[in-house]
């Protein structure tokens, strides 16, 4: 039984307004050329059909991502989807240090997602916010994972008494 979970999507207004402006200038050039053209020749069907489902699947792709994190006794599970399909799990046993910490998206990792830093050492799972959950592990590499509710989240740290 999970002693914490937590799902976070891409939910922030900035980024959807972004996104949504990005479609309306994609889709209105897509319309200009379908609206002044009854017959399209050939060679260009293939690139604007493309033009026009690149936004939409851009758009899908962020609606349907999300952050999936939960851990128990046993260790931490996690699954960045659709980028990682399969969910992937950190032993306690291979954790030097587990604490919740604030950080710098940008400035130490470049923004969100799945990121790495510099070195390759280090790597960021994120999808919003500035709170996350800091693991050192024993092989000398740190994973982050970000989170919306860094109170629950310590407490359930707590409740395991291991860090």
């Amino acid at each position: 039984m999970p002693v914490y979970q937590e799902v976070q999507r891409f939910r922030q207004k900035w980024l959807w307004a972004f996104l949504l402006l990005l479609f309306a200038l994609f889709s209105s050039q897509f319309y200009r050329v379908f609206a002044h053209h009854r017959l399209i020749p050939r060679p260009l069907l293939l690139p604007l059909l493309a033009n026009g489902a690149i936004p939409v699947l851009l758009l899908l792709l962020f609606w349907k991502a999300r952050l999936e994190v939960r851990f128990d006794r046993g260790g931490l599970n996690y699954r960045f989807f659709p980028f990682q399909l399969r969910e992937r799990s950190i032993r306690w046993e291979e954790v030097g240090k587990a604490y919740p910490r604030t950080y710098r998206p940008i400035m130490e990792y470049g923004g969100w997602g799945i990121r790495t830093n510099w070195n390759g050492r280090n790597v960021a799972y994120n999808v919003s916010g500035d709170r996350g959950l800091q693991l050192e592990l024993k092989n000398g590499r740190r994973v982050l994972f970000g989170t919306a509710r860094p109170d629950e989240l310590a407490a359930a740290l707590n409740s395991l008494g291991r860090f």
